[in-house]
């Protein structure tokens, strides 16, 4: 049986998410949408051109009626965060075009796993699980899988370790209020217990590095973009992988009717399980505002 992947909003993450997993071979075909015409048929006719010296995944653009069979729809569309906006003023814009998105998917690729890209993350991926009416399995955003890339990089900028001997996670909201899991730390196997000051260090680095990302090119495109490989090749190939993303709790943490990043298995199925971890004092408090800062915002949208 072929696999087929949809790609929607085809902007620089859209479009550089597409080519990755087409050189990735995850799928056997990969369809490409967005509102944008010219720009999807350029991308797409410059696609196939890159491709044209492999065998393997057929990339094509289409319109909705494209997308029917698709394992995975990856949703990029949306106005983009610009430098010093935070990403929940995005949401009410972003909410009306993620809940058309929606009800197309759900009409046309009723079967399809959703990984929603579109910001603020959290918000937009409850939206997107709304419009679509799918099990919360098969609705996920793409938020914290990147957040935890930068703190295991700006961990190894402060003590300095290789970031592939580092393990590091993020939960909470895609956003201002995300909350490193310093108690969490390992490097090369073992518990690493970071002072305050490296703490503060690794966190202003954060901050600075995405800020510094968006304003001298407009947006982040390459991280993004690997997180969205990896959570697509652990659901396409049953990984079982463990991931924080978004997604829509029922009782999980304490909480409900709201989704927000948290570590979650990612197999077939899309979210095989959910994973309740034990958080520090300073921890749950963030993690309680974070969760609240969403649900706020999930209420005036």
């Amino acid at each position: 049986m072929k696999t087929k992947i949809s790609m929607i909003g085809m902007g620089n993450v859209g479009s550089v998410t597409a080519y990755a997993l087409a050189h990735k071979k995850i799928a056997d075909e990969i369809v490409m949408l967005d509102v944008l015409k010219d720009l999807l048929e350029g991308h797409s006719l410059d696609l196939a051109h890159s491709l044209a010296w492999e065998e393997g995944t057929r990339a094509y653009h289409g319109d909705y009626t494209d997308i029917d069979g698709s394992r995975i729809v990856v949703v990029c569309a949306g106005a983009g965060r610009r430098s010093g906006l935070n990403r929940l003023v995005l949401a009410e814009q972003n909410a009306k075009i993620v809940t058309e998105i929606g009800a197309s998917i759900k009409k046309h690729s009723p079967g399809a796993i959703v990984i929603t890209l579109t910001n603020p993350v959290d918000v937009m991926n409850y939206v997107m699980w709304r419009a679509t009416g799918f099990p919360r399995e098969k609705v996920l955003g793409q938020g914290n899988v990147l957040d935890s890339f930068r703190f295991r990089w700006a961990i190894s900028q402060v003590i300095g370790a290789k970031p592939s001997e580092i393990e590091a996670f993020v939960i909470g909201e895609h956003g201002n209020s995300k909350v490193p899991l310093f108690s969490k730390v390992t490097v090369r196997g073992k518990p690493k217990e970071l002072t305050i000051e490296e703490r503060m260090k690794v966190t202003e680095l954060i901050e600075s590095s995405n800020e510094t990302i968006i304003k001298k090119k407009g947006g982040t495109v390459f991280g993004p973009t690997q997180a969205i490989v990896r959570m697509v090749d652990a659901i396409i190939s049953d990984k079982k992988e463990m991931m924080p993303c978004s997604f829509v709790l029922k009782g999980e943490y304490g909480l409900k009717d709201l989704s927000i990043g948290v570590p979650v298995i990612l197999g077939r199925n899309g979210v095989e399980s959910v994973e309740e971890w034990t958080l520090d004092h300073a921890e749950e408090v963030s993690f309680k505002r974070s969760s609240e800062l969403i649900q706020d915002t999930i209420g005036k949208v």
